[in-house]
């Protein structure tokens, strides 16, 4: 289902035919509609102005996680991204984000303890230095992965090794100065992939095969599971300059919507939880 071309932001339809991107600002969370993915992209120094109402939105088990954290930047970083988290749950589910109770299946994938009837809302979140990312759907298994282009990784190395054999050639056939993109837009559609079925990272990378071209704004990815076979689609995004994200979602047809959390936005998220 497509959203209106009356609504607000940006309706892309998951072909990735439309190479332009739009990262609309609105002053409240917006109605979710049905194969719809919704993603806001948040900076971490425009939340540190609100770590302590953002605290607040924390559940008393997110407290406790906080408090095991020795380190203050990470605990400072849990504090407002899943505070943000919480505030943006409770937009959609119009309750106090403090009181949704959030369990967390064997693979360790989040989702609601309590969902309403047959609707269940599905999320996902990344980060990667100041970039956050959230991804929101109804009965949807979704997944998102940001990475920062900037940061040094041995491409070829990692490829060998997590990797399959095709697509280090294709890694490796590209001049040494695109190598890292080629890379990281393998990674990120991969790690996608493996969030959205919650098995994470303890997958098998080299078992999601990345149907690769020059540029594309969106890809497949066949994910192996032993005797089972599925196939992804990718939607690429790039929220923030240097960064590249993925996102992806079980079944096809899904529109995918960006919205910017603006400092004004998550001054009145957290002041309506507060």
């Amino acid at each position: 289902m497509k959203a209106s071309e009356s609504d607000s932001g940006l309706a892309r339809d998951s072909s990735g035919s439309d190479p332009g991107l739009a990262w609309d600002r609105v002053a409240c969370v917006p109605q979710l509609p049905a194969d719809v993915i919704q993603v806001w992209r948040a900076d971490l120094s425009a939340l540190t102005p609100h770590r302590e109402l953002l605290e607040r939105c924390l559940h008393h088990d997110d407290h406790a996680r906080a408090a095991r954290l020795t380190r203050r930047a990470v605990r400072d970083r849990f504090v407002l991204v899943h505070g943000l988290l919480r505030a943006l749950l409770g937009g959609y589910l119009r309750q106090r984000p403090e009181s949704i109770e959030i369990s967390v299946e064997p693979g360790g994938k989040p989702v609601l303890a309590h969902p309403a009837g047959v609707h269940a809302l599905g999320w996902n979140v990344s980060h990667s230095g100041g970039a956050t990312l959230f991804a929101f759907a109804w009965n949807l298994w979704v997944g998102i992965d940001v990475e920062d282009l900037r940061r040094e990784v041995p491409t070829v190395e990692l490829s060998r090794r997590f990797f399959h054999p095709d697509e280090t050639r294709a890694i490796e056939s590209v001049p040494v100065d695109r190598r890292a993109a080629v890379f990281f837009r393998h990674w990120t559609a991969k790690e996608a992939v493996l969030k959205a079925t919650g098995v994470g990272l303890a997958g098998s990378l080299s078992g999601c095969r990345v149907e690769w071209s020059p540029e594309a704004t969106a890809t497949t990815v066949r994910l192996d599971q032993g005797a089972d076979s599925s196939l992804w689609l990718v939607e690429y995004l790039e929220p923030y300059p240097s960064s590249l994200a993925a996102v992806t979602a079980d079944g096809i047809g899904w529109t995918l919507r960006c919205f910017d959390c603006s400092p004004e936005l998550i001054g009145r998220l957290v002041s309506a939880a507060d």
